[in-house]
């Protein structure tokens, strides 16, 4: 039981880390340049590794829910049925 709630939390911070690059983040993350990110080399960086991070986090839920569906198969119930 306490493997499943530690995937949860998993799940939960790669859920963060995919919402990194929603619209509600978007605009504390452009505001940091005043005029615009695209004329600061640190903007663009910025911008791409939210990108990155974000694509990340989405491939991490899927690893993970993966994973916590796997845990909770009960292989034993499916090899029974079979005799």
């Amino acid at each position: 039981m306490e493997k499943n709630i530690r995937i949860s939390f998993c799940i939960l911070g790669s859920f963060i880390l995919a919402f990194l690059n929603h619209g509600i983040f978007e605009r504390s993350r452009l505001g940091l340049f005043p005029g615009g990110y695209g004329s600061h080399v640190l903007g663009v960086i910025i911008v791409n590794l939210a990108n990155i991070v974000s694509l990340v986090g989405f491939l991490l839920i899927i690893v993970f829910s993966v994973i916590l569906i796997i845990n909770n198969i009960d292989f034993s119930k499916i090899h029974d049925k079979k005799d």
